[in-house]
Formats: C-alpha cells, sequence, structure tokens
C-alpha cells in the first residue's frame, strides 16, 4: 500500500528497464510521425533557403530567408534526401517563367543551391 492513500503502490514491483523501455517506446511513437511529416514537406512541397550573398538585392537582402515550393518546376533526384540518385532529368516538369525566383545547383557543382531571378526564356515555338 502507498503511505497513506490506501492505494496499492504499482511502482514499487515495477522492473526499472521496463520502464526506460516503454518511455523510448512512447518517445518513438511521438517522433516518428514528426519526422516523417517533416520528411514528406521538405521532399515534396516547401523547403527553407537563405540569402548568402548580394546578387538578389534590391528585393532579397542578404540574410533573408524564403520557402520554396517544390513542385512549381517540378521534381529531380535534388528533391530527395541526401539527393540520391534515383532517377535522372525532372518529373512534372513545368518551364519558368520571367520574373520568377529559381533555387538550383550547378551540374559541374552541386555541393551548393544557387538562388536567382529568371530573367531571359527562350521564345515561344523557337527550337
Amino acid at each position: 500500500m502507498a503511505a497513506g492513500t490506501g492505494m496499492p503502490n504499482t511502482d514499487a514491483g515495477r522492473n526499472p528497464k521496463k520502464q526506460q523501455d516503454g518511455q523510448l517506446a512512447q518517445a518513438i511513437r511521438f517522433w516518428l510521425p514528426v519526422v516523417l511529416l517533416f520528411l514528406f514537406v521538405r521532399t515534396l512541397l516547401f523547403q527553407p533557403f537563405h540569402i548568402p550573398s548580394e546578387s538578389m538585392q534590391a528585393t532579397l537582402l542578404v540574410g533573408d530567408s524564403l520557402f520554396v515550393s517544390k513542385y512549381s518546376y517540378g521534381y529531380s533526384h535534388y528533391s530527395l534526401p541526401l539527393s540520391l540518385p534515383l532517377f535522372s532529368g525532372r518529373i512534372l516538369a513545368s518551364e519558368p517563367r520571367r520574373g520568377d525566383v529559381a533555387v538550383f545547383r550547378l551540374p559541374r557543382d552541386d555541393s551548393q543551391d544557387l538562388i536567382k531571378r529568371v530573367i531571359g526564356c527562350p521564345a515561344i515555338g523557337s527550337k
């Protein structure tokens, strides 16, 4: 009996190892859906970026942060976590329009993201 309550003390016979395992399972049940939701949103919907240089000044300043829509121009293997090369090219691709802000990586150096404004587009119907 627990002191002064008239109720049996249920913690007295508990194994501390089982209690610790229960806490770990509870933490996993909480954090696993949070991590999966984060990966889903970051992979398929939106990704945060930070403006590191002055090249976008007048509209975007050094130190500004922005969320980029991932589905606007389609998906490449860079859209996946760790840039896993599971496929080549773009899936559900669409063309950028003049004035759009685009985030991309150079094929010869994919170590950093570049954030630029689209200023030129090919003429419609030209090849």
